[in-house]
């Protein structure tokens, strides 16, 4: 039976600091995620399960993920675990800025500001991030805002899109992806060129038995471990926000209209969800031998690495990066690779709330920064046939492929460049995104599939 599982403690909310390591400079998912969790399950959706004003067959989606339908009602409820005590310390939403608050001393903070290890608040920090603390003092509970419009068109979109356009493959170079997942297991691309298991290189690629892909990080088939399905939440919801079928259950991805598959390539592992830019760099050719027109970089590292550059540089792929998630407060300004490459085939992706703003941890400029896309309590799916909501520039980045994917297919003669600059200049505008991103807007489904193509492209 499907379950949601509470807000999962996977890499987040802080750069951390980068190491070069003989392979290359290690890069991981806590660069780009900003991951909103509980330790208990008073977590709860209040999205209603209805739409007064709708009348959508794809309106049970719409009551799961605000990124696909918001009308301001979404919200969230977070509360710290029963009989914690308040002044004990607790846990809070990593990433956010710290104020200073005179009415309460500066408590029990550890120094990892970010943190999916190290997560105690002091009072200081849950007074400044609105957080609201029952009389008894024994939890605090926080209420994320909506506005109404803050999100992508998506019905519009599908209704626009209808079930035709070309096949499109998109790579999700990640922690690698649960391939039996009720919601993804009709998207999975599989390389029928091999047969599966007789330790023969049948397709010449160089990668014998590679029938999901390959497995970077260990250097072997990719295949999907049950016995540890935590290692692979991270991929399989970027998965899911990109592709995860219109099938009556679960969620609904962007780009659900039967002409996009996920190729899994498996980079990152470990608890940490790291990996080393070599091994990116192999995983990144070995997405475009397979056929691959976009890839989906959801992580980071703030080493420069020329190694790492050349590979996007020299690739044919579209690709859509994470931006990051600031510095080590957790304040947007730090430059995170691959996205911050000056590259024509990049597009870097800053993670927006339900209310139309940035979140404080995302990174942002109009220099290096393309775009804002949901990423504050998204809701996809994660390993073991589960759901979870997440956030961070890891859950922005799917946001953008999906559309770049979508928009990729519907245009028949256009080329992957091309659904490029139609996604970026369809953007919708937002004051709040005025001088934050280059493009001064969100991503948009609907602006993307009904644009004025020719004078985008003239």
């Amino acid at each position: 039976m499907n379950k949601l599982k509470n807000m999962i403690l996977i890499p987040a909310g802080v750069l951390l600091s980068i190491v070069l390591l003989a392979t290359g400079d290690s890069v991981d998912t806590a660069a780009a995620d900003n991951i909103t969790y509980s330790i208990k399950s008073t977590m709860t959706s209040n999205t209603a399960e209805t739409t007064e004003n709708s009348t959508s067959d794809y309106e049970p989606y719409f009551s799961k993920q605000w990124a696909l339908f918001n009308d301001g009602t979404f919200s969230i409820e977070t509360r710290t675990p029963d009989g914690k005590k308040f002044e004990d310390g607790g846990y809070y939403r990593p990433g956010d800025f710290f104020m200073n608050n005179p009415f309460f001393n500066r408590g029990n903070q550890n120094s990892n500001y970010g943190g999916g290890k190290y997560n105690k608040y002091s009072a200081t920090d849950v007074y400044s991030l609105n957080y609201f603390i029952d009389n008894s003092r024994t939890q605090y509970t926080q209420l994320a805002a909506a506005v109404a419009g803050i999100d992508l068109d998506a019905e519009k979109a599908w209704e626009t899109v209808g079930d035709t356009g070309k096949d499109i493959l998109v790579a999700v170079i990640d922690t690698g992806v649960d391939y039996t997942h009720e919601d993804l297991k009709n998207i999975i691309w599989t390389n029928e060129e091999e047969i599966p298991g007789d330790g023969i290189d049948n397709d010449g690629n160089g990668y014998v038995d590679d029938v999901y892909g390959w497995d970077f990080y260990n250097n072997k088939p990719f295949e999907y471990d049950s016995s540890n399905p935590s290692e692979y939440d991270h991929g399989t919801h970027c998965a899911g926000t990109i592709a995860a079928e219109i099938n009556n259950t679960g969620i609904a991805g962007i780009a659900s209209n039967g002409n996009v598959k996920i190729m899994i390539v498996k980079a990152l592992g470990g608890k940490d969800g790291s990996g080393d830019t070599v091994s990116i760099a192999k995983a990144i050719q070995y997405a475009e031998s397979m056929g691959a027109d976009i890839c989906n970089l959801s992580f980071g590292t703030t080493s420069y690495d020329e190694k790492l550059e050349d590979a996007l540089k020299n690739s044919d792929m579209m690709f859509v990066c994470a931006s990051g998630n600031g510095n080590s407060r957790g304040i947007g300004t730090t430059p995170l690779y691959p996205a911050a490459f000056d590259l024509d085939n990049i597009i870097s992706v800053a993670n927006l709330k339900a209310d139309g703003i940035l979140d404080t941890s995302s990174n942002y400029g109009v220099e290096s920064v393309d775009i804002a896309a949901p990423g504050t309590y998204i809701l996809s799916t994660t390993a073991g046939n589960e759901y979870a909501y997440l956030s961070g520039s890891s859950m922005s980045a799917p946001m953008v492929t999906g559309v770049l994917a979508l928009t990729y297919s519907y245009y028949e003669d256009i080329t992957a460049p091309e659904a490029r600059d139609i996604v970026l200049a369809a953007a919708e505008p937002l004051d709040s995104l005025e001088n934050k991103v280059a493009t001064g807007g969100m991503v948009n489904a609907y602006n993307a599939v009904t644009a004025d193509v020719e004078s985008i492209l003239d």
